[in-house]
């Protein structure tokens, strides 16, 4: 077995980006393709039909072409999925957080 040479540590640092990067690629597909679909069947179901002459798949060409355009609106609805899991993981990791005492609250 060869014994990499930026050590353990970085081979852990590697192995995360790898990891947060399928994340960030799997919740990206989502954004670009499932939420779309789910927008437009909520859609259908709550306002009616999108256009007259255009179904989800003249939706998924209107996100995209706005994602071209750089309309922020469309880019939070892609990166939503991402965003959200990023927030939870932050509460998380607030929720998680040791308390820390300081000398003068425990002389009280």
């Amino acid at each position: 077995m060869q014994a990499s040479r930026f050590g353990p540590a970085s081979e852990t640092k590697l192995s995360t980006l790898k990891k947060e990067l399928l994340i960030f690629a799997v919740l990206l597909l989502f954004g670009l393709i499932v939420l779309p679909v789910c927008v437009y069947v909520v859609g259908q179901n709550l306002i009616g039909q999108y256009s007259p002459d255009a179904g989800v798949s003249g939706l998924l060409t209107a996100i995209w072409n706005d994602l071209a355009g750089f309309a922020p609106a469309a880019w939070i609805l892609v990166l939503s999925p991402w965003l959200v899991i990023q927030l939870l993981r932050l509460g998380v990791r607030l929720w998680r957080r040791p308390v820390r005492h300081t000398r003068a609250a425990d002389a009280r």
